[in-house]
């Protein structure tokens, strides 16, 4: 049988794509499909502490100890023996993480690969695209929710190939992989089977239209970008409050990328003119070989334009705004409190 592993980007819907599949978890299960749970609930987010190289995983709590090399080592070995126990024959599974859609050493691919197939299933690498200058912007969002400290700002080379060189990324998965086991699909809406993400996918994997129409949905704001004003709010006080200090984790800041994500209803972030001409000058080769490659298009630019439409630049907000933010968070928290209290009753 076959392992599905959806490897990202990240910012391409995929929060929403594993809450969904989350969801309807046993109702999958019942037309053989697995979407397991040892490996975390939605976001498969272990397969990233076991592939990466020790040294570069993140300060996290999902699993502690993986700051020494011992504890990454002990890790493996519990992940590698759970995983011969969870992963039986005779199923299809579906696994789901997007950091695996960027650029990993090959070194990291192989581990991650030796373990997916370690239970005798061929495994096959699914992963959406999205233009790389909307992208671009989306990241930024993210980072600031995640600490980040700096101006809106061209990539470094490193990042640029790392995130935004959609044949690099293909190129080193299918090198190990197989070039026909690796599934390259622009997130873009029309595009997509019935435009939606989640049927592009189902049925990408083989799952019938009677058993995908069958399953639960619920449209929720899921990982949303910030605005352009939230967003220079956010980075003036990361800069005051960091989200890593000596001992870790700095929960001064619980709640608070949820607070800036959920008051963001202004327009979105713009990324430069500047910027974007910068990125498409060094990608555009490239893009043009990934489309011909594993998109099976001969356009320069697989991409629709970058829409300026409804998009600011990043704004640092005045004194009198900095003040209606306040009083926007105040409202949120007690909003918060009292769905809480009505989730009791």
């Amino acid at each position: 049988m076959t392992i599905y592993f959806h490897a990202g980007t990240p910012k391409t819907a995929t929060t929403g794509l594993q809450v969904f599949l989350a969801r309807n978890r046993e109702k999958l299960e019942e037309h053989n499909y697995v979407f397991p749970k040892f490996l975390g609930d939605t976001n498969h987010v272990r397969l990233t502490y076991y592939g990466r190289d020790g040294g570069t995983i993140p300060p996290n709590l999902v699993e502690p100890g993986l700051n020494k090399s011992e504890g990454i080592l002990a890790f493996r070995q519990r992940m590698e023996e759970e995983f011969k126990t969870e992963v039986t024959p005779g199923r299809d599974y579906i696994l789901s993480n997007e950091h695996w859609g960027v650029s990993h050493t090959a070194d990291e691919i192989r581990r991650i690969l030796s373990l997916l197939t370690s239970t005798g299933q061929d495994v096959k690498v699914i992963m959406y695209f999205r233009e790389p200058s909307e992208y671009f912007g989306s990241m930024y969002s993210t980072n600031l929710k995640h600490g980040n400290t700096r101006d809106l700002d061209k990539p470094d080379e490193r990042s640029l190939n790392r995130r935004y060189n959609y044949l690099l990324i293909c190129d080193r998965w299918a090198r190990l992989v197989g070039e026909k086991n690796v599934t390259a699909r622009l997130f873009v809406q029309e595009k997509l089977h019935k435009q939606n993400l989640i049927d592009d996918f189902l049925s990408l994997i083989g799952v019938p239209e009677e058993v995908t129409d069958s399953l639960e949905r619920k449209d929720e704001p899921l990982n949303k970008s910030l605005d352009y004003l939230i967003a220079g709010f956010l980075l003036e006080l990361n800069k005051r409050i960091p989200r890593i200090i000596e001992d870790g984790v700095n929960f001064e800041r619980k709640g608070l990328p949820e607070l800036c994500q959920s008051i963001s209803r202004r327009e979105a972030i713009l990324v430069p003119e500047e910027i974007r001409g910068w990125i498409r000058e060094h990608l555009e080769g490239d893009l043009s070989e990934f489309n011909a490659k594993y998109l099976g298009g001969d356009e320069e630019w697989p991409f629709p334009p970058y829409s300026e439409a409804n998009r600011k630049p990043v704004q640092t907000p005045t004194q009198e705004e900095m003040v209606e933010i306040f009083c926007e968070f105040w409202r949120m928290q007690k909003y918060i409190k009292q769905q809480r209290l009505k989730s009791k009753l």
